[in-house]
């Protein structure tokens, strides 16, 4: 057995009909391990799920206050030399904190392994994720965007005394905040090629909050391009020197646009793209690339209509853009621009069946899409 030991952060609230999923997972590791539970004022069963469980677990009982605000009340309880922050409706794979353990390194390391997305019964596995590469390096990479659910990774328990703790300013970004700052005090990321987390899917997931997502977001990749004086040895203290701040923000828009459109919240969906004027923009092909990852991200919920699914939403931007286009901050040709990204973009992922397929569905997105500007068919939808 490896000696050293993990604290596992769990904060939950109104979880009971996940949380003893979460907390098995955590029982059958093979490694030594604290279990911090901090419930954020339950109303449901939670506790008394919890109350089932013998082991090593520490409850600690908090009003209502944010995911955050109750990770941060962990933090004074940890006993670990490592810290993991596992959500009460996700879960680890066997031996994921051997694993971890074992690729970590030094006093600033942090290993990171895949992850699996999983429907809302965790019955079927929908997805198997790589893990991603941080190049050209971890803090360029992830001030283009966060890479994975934070139940993927171990991270040293001292690193609270150098870069602070989580940040309820950015709701639903906190992790991602947390990670960005990890990297600008030089910590090194090492990359496992195996599963050690499964991410449960469903509507209900605070990452499907599209316009609170976009808010926080924005606040974090705008902090990437400034020192942060959260940090207590920022090695980037003029930020992000190598992206343009503006692109990231587009390229971040785009994806929770589509998260947006695919919850049906039109009226977040306007407000995103309004945000941005997509008029100023050379690049508005990479909003489309955004635009169509992000479809795919928050469509995967509903995988056996995957398909199906991004077709209709893309139709849905579609009609909500074109009723923008009277704004000055859109127009039909940039709106040709993110819906029919650059063709070779199709042609990037391997195999000649996948290209040939894609080829397709361009051919199909694109007849659609003509029709849609037809002069009539714009006359209408911008008077609607």
């Amino acid at each position: 057995m490896i000696r050293e030991k993990v604290s596992i952060i769990m904060p939950c609230y109104n979880a009971g009909k996940y949380i003893g999923d979460a907390i098995q997972s955590v029982l059958n590791q093979n490694t030594e391990y604290q279990l911090i539970i901090v419930d954020d004022g339950s109303t449901d069963d939670t506790l008394n799920v919890v109350k089932r469980y013998s082991g090593n677990i520490n409850l600690v009982q908090s009003t209502h206050s944010g995911v955050a605000n109750a990770r941060n009340k962990a933090i004074s309880q940890l006993t670990g030399d490592y810290v993991l922050l596992l959500d009460a409706d996700d879960s680890l794979e066997q031996g994921a904190l051997g694993i971890l353990l074992n690729a970590v390194s030094g006093k600033k390391g942090v290993a990171y392994g895949r992850f699996s997305s999983w429907d809302p019964k965790m019955e079927k596995c929908l997805y198997v994720h790589h893990a991603v590469r941080l190049k050209p390096n971890p803090f360029i990479s992830l001030s283009r965007g966060n890479f994975s659910p934070p139940g993927s990774m171990l991270f040293p328990s001292s690193v609270f005394n150098e870069i602070g703790d989580f940040d309820q300013d950015v709701a639903g970004c906190e992790d991602w905040d947390f990670l960005i700052r990890l990297a600008r005090a030089g910590y090194s990321f090492r990359r496992v090629n195996k599963p050690v987390f499964k991410y449960r899917r469903h509507v209900s997931s605070a990452s499907n909050q599209a316009y609170r997502m976009y808010l926080s977001g924005r606040n974090v990749i705008q902090r990437c391009f400034q020192g942060d004086p959260r940090v207590a040895r920022d090695r980037y203290p003029g930020g992000n020197t190598v992206d343009d701040h503006n692109q990231a923000l587009l390229n971040y828009c785009a994806s929770c646009f589509a998260s947006a459109i695919l919850s049906n919240d039109i009226e977040a969906a306007k407000k995103i793209l309004l945000d941005q004027n997509l008029n100023e923009y050379n690049n508005l092909k990479s909003f489309g690339r955004s635009f169509m990852r992000g479809l795919w991200w928050h469509s995967l919920t509903d995988f056996s209509n995957q398909e199906i699914v991004m077709k209709k939403a893309q139709l849905k931007a579609s009609e909500v853009m074109a009723r923008c286009i009277d704004n000055s901050t859109i127009s039909i040709n940039a709106i040709k621009n993110i819906l029919y990204p650059e063709f070779g973009q199709l042609l990037l992922r391997p195999g000649p069946k996948k290209a040939y397929r894609l080829l397709r569905e361009w051919l199909a997105a694109r007849e659609v899409v003509e029709k849609l500007f037809d002069d009539n068919e714009i006359e209408r939808k911008t008077t609607s």
